[in-house]
């Protein structure tokens, strides 16, 4: 079933204030099926109900990754209970402590080198 190996990346782009989600499935590693875009198509009001089928169905997996990609990008749910606003505030507040961990590192690899490099240019 196609739904079972389907993935979602989401593009934030602040820019231009939106958001692009990209549907695709995979096979051994191998991109092999990309989602077109929604095409919408005009319906009478009466018939909503009769003609409306979901847009895309998703194996569980998929759609936590979804919802993980939306969440990486940056969007948050409107309203959160407060228990699940506090955890995701702390899971938001460690990624950023880990993201800052590894520039420091970075950082600190490099201004030895560099302060070494300098220490012997003006001796």
């Amino acid at each position: 079933m196609l739904s079972d190996n389907v993935a979602v990346a989401v593009d934030r782009s602040v820019r231009f204030d939106h958001l692009g989600l990209y549907v695709y499935a995979r096979r051994e590693g191998r991109l092999f099926s990309v989602a077109d875009p929604i095409v919408m198509r005009e319906v009478q009001e009466a018939d909503v109900g009769n003609t409306m089928r979901p847009t895309i169905i998703l194996a569980d997996e998929a759609g936590q990754s979804m919802i993980d990609e939306l969440w990486r990008a940056g969007y948050r749910p409107t309203e959160l209970p407060q228990a699940d606003y506090v955890a995701g505030m702390k899971e938001q507040i460690a990624h950023l402590i880990r993201q800052n961990e590894k520039l420091l590192n970075h950082i600190l690899r490099q201004e030895p080198l560099a302060m070494l490099q300098e220490s012997r240019m003006t001796e």
